[in-house]
C-alpha cells in the first residue's frame, strides 16, 4: 500500500526551531533597481526576512608529520634528541579520530567492512584496505578492555542481574550472544557455546552477590548465585 508523502499518522512531529547562535551570516542585498537601473549598492539596507540553513562542513583528512631533531649541547657536547609522543608509534598511521570513526561505524552502527571502506573514501578521501579496517577495530578493542573488564566487575557485584542469550552468526558460524545486565550496566559476550562453558568463561565464580533474573535455561541454575527470580 502506498503511503502519502510527509509525516505519517501516529508519528510525533517536531518543528525545526531557529537558533540564536549564528556561525556565518550571508547578507543578500540588491545591487540595482530593476525599474530604473540605478545602482543601490551605496544605500544601507534594512533586514526584512531571515532564513537559516543547518548543514555540516565535510572534514578533510589532515596529515601531520612529526620530525625528531638532534642538537649538541654547547656546554658539554652531549647529543640531545627529541622524542615522539606516545601515540606516534609507527612510520605512518591513522590518528585517533579516524580510528574512533571506523570502530564506531563498524561496532555500534554495524556497517559492513566493504561499505565502511566506501564511506571513508567518499566522505573523507581516505582509502583503506579491509585488513586495515580489521586492524583498527582489533587495536581499539584491546584499548577498551580495561573499561570492559570494569563493567563486568560491576555486574558481578550488583545485587540484581538479568541475563539472556540469543543465537547469532559469526563468520557464517553459529555463536551465542550473552547479555548480563543491571540497572546501569550491560555486559555482552559472544561465545560459540550455549552451555556452562560460556558462563564460566566470563563469571567463573558465579554471581555470589546477585539475585539472578533469568529464564529456565538449565545452565543458569548451575551458577553460584545468591538467589533466582524467574
Amino acid at each position: 500500500m502506498e503511503r502519502p508523502t510527509g509525516g505519517q499518522e501516529g508519528l510525533e512531529g517536531h518543528t525545526l526551531l531557529r537558533h540564536s547562535h549564528i556561525d556565518k551570516t550571508v547578507m543578500l542585498e540588491a545591487n540595482f533597481c530593476p525599474h530604473c537601473t540605478e545602482s543601490v549598492e551605496h544605500i544601507e539596507g534594512v533586514a526584512v526576512e531571515k532564513r537559516q540553513m543547518i548543514d555540516i562542513l565535510l572534514p578533510v583528512a589532515e596529515l601531520t608529520e612529526y620530525i625528531v631533531t638532534e642538537e649538541i649541547c654547547k656546554c658539554c657536547g652531549m647529543k640531545l634528541r627529541g622524542t615522539f609522543p606516545e601515540r606516534v608509534n609507527a612510520p605512518i598511521f591513522y590518528g585517533p579520530n579516524i580510528q574512533s570513526i571506523v570502530t564506531y561505524m563498524s561496532e555500534a552502527q554495524h556497517v559492513a567492512i566493504k561499505r565502511l571502506k566506501e564511506l571513508m573514501n567518499y566522505f573523507f578521501g581516505i582509502s583503506m584496505s579491509p585488513g586495515t579496517v580489521c586492524n583498527i577495530i582489533e587495536k581499539m578493542t584491546k584499548g577498551a578492555k580495561p573499561a570492559y573488564d570494569n563493567i563486568r566487575q560491576r555486574v558481578a557485584h550488583s545485587p540484581v542481574v538479568g541475563d539472556d542469550e540469543k543465537g547469532e552468526k559469526v563468520n557464517g558460524k553459529m555463536h551465542w550472544l550473552w547479555v548480563w545486565q543491571t540497572d546501569k550496566h550491560t555486559y555482552l559476550d559472544s561465545h560459540k557455546n550455549r552451555g556452562q562453558a560460556a558462563i564460566d568463561a566470563e563469571f567463573p565464580d558465579g554471581l555470589k552477590h546477585s539475585i539472578l533474573v533469568t529464564d529456565r535455561l538449565s545452565s543458569y541454575f548451575n551458577m553460584d548465585v545468591k538467589g533466582y527470580q524467574l
